[in-house]
């Protein structure tokens, strides 16, 4: 059966499983958002101190159309469903195109009174990366060369955490470098970056958070970096540029986020 509403880990369809899921709804809610800030003195008013986004629920509802008779088999589809929620992984749903979310299994379904008809509910949740993001990344590669300058324009609807690729084309060892996205410049030093050798700044979620990484193969390269933390791609073009002590070939590239 094609229903209206359909959900994915990994790719994997929930009423695919069995055929007796039939999905009732797909709930999004709102992102626990978190606000911080101080009073202006003796003037009406505050000012923001900080803002961030802790996670994001997706609850999806199902029922078994099965008879209330058999209840043991309505436990064995239950069975199958925990098993596919288990795990987590990449969500996505069919009227979100081109969209996804990584999520964790927050709460499975309660089997109840499995000898009455009703309706079961998994709740995922998102913690890394809060947001419904674009599961192609944008990018940009500027022009060869020991300098360059750009615009990477993003889409989405809320701001974006960027990665960097570069190319050591020099025919010669490169040790510093950096890369400058909106005003925050990463800066390295020793780098020992090798003719055609590839410097990867990116993350990994990691217990339930995103995690920077910056290698040249396998090997961290992290304790070689100076300056920003992050690079924040904001809704629109951004600016980006980079030096180095040699030809690189740079890209910088950022998923779209949805808040």
């Amino acid at each position: 059966m094609q229903l209206m509403r359909r959900a994915a880990l990994d790719g994997v369809e929930l009423d695919s499983i069995d055929n007796r899921i039939l999905i009732q709804a797909i709930d999004e809610s709102a992102g626990k958002d978190q606000v911080t800030a101080v009073p202006l003195g003796g003037i009406d008013g505050s000012r923001v101190t900080g803002q961030r986004r802790d996670w994001l629920d997706v609850t999806v509802r199902f029922t078994i159309n099965e008879k209330s008779y058999h209840p043991e088999d309505r436990d064995a589809v239950l069975d199958k469903v925990k098993k596919w929620a288990a795990k987590g992984g990449v969500l996505t749903v069919n009227y979100k195109t081109g969209k996804q979310l990584n999520v964790i299994c927050a709460q499975q379904p309660g089997a109840g009174d499995l000898a009455t008809r009703q309706g079961y509910a998994i709740v995922f949740r998102a913690y890394g990366v809060p947001y419904w993001e674009d599961a192609s990344a944008t990018s940009v590669t500027l022009d060869q060369g020991d300098s360059g300058e750009g615009t990477l324009t993003m889409g989405g609807s809320a701001e974006s955490i960027g990665e960097v690729l570069i190319r050591n084309v020099s025919g010669e060892t490169i040790n510093t470098l950096s890369v400058t996205v909106n005003g925050r410049e990463m800066s390295f030093a020793g780098l020992g970056l090798a003719n055609n050798g590839y410097l990867t700044i990116d993350h990994v979620e990691a217990g339930g958070r995103l995690v920077k990484r910056a290698r040249i193969g396998t090997a961290s390269v992290l304790d070689k970096l100076t300056g920003a933390d992050e690079f924040f791609l904001q809704i629109g073009g951004n600016a980006v540029s980079y030096e180095a002590e040699g030809d690189v070939i740079v890209t910088v590239s950022a998923k779209g986020r949805y808040a």
